[in-house]
């Protein structure tokens, strides 16, 4: 599970395979997606985990104030009975041809969470996606 307990989220983490296209998330729905090809959750490396920004149901999805996280808020993830505690370090825009920027490696265990922003409508596509990166600091 993944919890940001400033925002009010509490979601299920399923894994995203990677094909050669990229991983298609238009299924994720209320779900909290763990991107193949990043480290496995809790484990040491750069987690990449995304949400919907919007869902289909024209509503607000569930990472759509990801946007006002900021440095120290806490982002949580439930495993085998422990709680892994992350805090916030930044919030910035990448832009669609940018986004590996969100893949950077680590030797610690460091958590991206990623969602689009600013759609354009005469293209129907998102202009950026926003990276909000937290590192581990207690596990229990």
């Amino acid at each position: 599970m993944l919890e940001i307990p400033s925002i009010g989220v509490s979601m299920p983490i399923v894994g995203v395979p990677q094909s050669a296209d990229g991983w298609d998330v238009t299924w994720l729905g209320n779900s909290a997606g763990y991107l193949a090809g990043s480290a496995f959750p809790i484990w040491a490396g750069n987690t990449v985990i995304t949400g919907h920004v919007w869902d289909a149901y024209n509503q607000p999805g569930i990472f759509s104030e990801l946007k006002t996280l900021s440095y120290g808020d806490q982002v949580q993830i439930q495993a085998w009975g422990l709680t892994y505690t992350y805090e916030v370090r930044e919030s910035k825009l990448i832009t669609v041809k940018n986004v590996d920027a969100a893949f950077e490696s680590s030797d610690y265990d460091w958590l991206t969470l990623v969602t689009c922003e600013f759609y354009n409508p005469f293209t129907g596509d998102y202009l950026f996606r926003r990276a909000v990166r937290a590192v581990l600091v207690s596990v229990k």
